[in-house]
């Protein structure tokens, strides 16, 4: 991701008034979180803290955004908070995750569902779902998936999954079938416009999962085979 803003003049209007300075200070505590990660980040010691509070500040991050949805955002806000997700995204490439979780499974699994589980936010689901929403929300959520299937790509390779990955809630079988129907829309399309860097990630990570054998049955069950024949049935053509 640019260090550059991907957040445009366009998505930031629609017709409405700013919100107001005491509006946009609800997001300040947060972002100061996040920010406050970047230092720590050159210390090795701090680094799986890092991880797991990263998680965490996200998580506030995406309730205050759906708890203020109705309100428009203004530029400075919607910066602010491209720039935090920014600043985390420096102190992620501080860290060797190879190094870190290579001989420590039970942080990778940590991890894994840490970040996987910000999917099952309203505000994440919300986007898997497609739900219309104002464009630099939407620019923002997907920024937040990007950053989830990049941390989640890592914990996957090195976490070791079991029997109990396919009870709840760790099947997450509502999640898989969003990502599902979130590719569906794309790779089942009439248009042939290439896939979306998101469906691109959300792929790559199902791949992934499915090299963890004990955990297949979560794919098939909500439809991924039939679901993979069609797409190469599609590719065929």
């Amino acid at each position: 991701m640019s260090e550059q803003s991907s957040l445009s003049s366009n998505d930031l209007q629609d017709g409405s008034e700013p919100m107001e300075k005491s509006e946009t200070n609800v997001y300040s505590d947060v972002l100061t979180k996040l920010q406050s990660l970047q230092d720590k980040s050159e210390n090795e010691e701090y680094h799986r803290n890092i991880l797991n509070d990263g998680a965490k500040y996200i998580a506030e991050l995406i309730v205050v955004i759906e708890e203020h949805k109705d309100n428009t955002m203004s530029r400075e806000t919607a910066l602010s908070i491209e720039n935090g997700i920014q600043t985390f995204l420096e102190a992620l490439g501080n860290i060797n995750m190879k190094e870190l979780f290579e001989n420590d499974s039970d942080a990778s699994y940590e991890t894994f569902y840490l970040y996987i589980n910000l999917f099952n936010l309203t505000g994440m689901k919300n986007y898997l779902k497609r739900a219309q929403m104002q464009n630099f929300i939407k620019t923002l959520y997907e920024e937040f998936a990007t950053v989830i299937l990049s941390v989640v790509a890592f914990g996957l390779t090195y976490c070791k999954l079991t029997v109990a990955d396919l009870k709840e809630p760790l099947d997450n079988q509502e999640l898989f079938l969003l990502l599902l129907n979130f590719m569906k829309d794309e790779l089942e399309a009439e248009s042939t416009s290439a896939a979306s860097t998101i469906t691109e990630l959300i792929l790559a990570f199902i791949w992934n999962y499915s090299d963890k054998t004990v955990a297949v049955p979560n794919l098939i069950k909500v439809g991924y085979p039939e679901a993979v024949l069609k797409w190469i049935t599609i590719g065929d053509r």
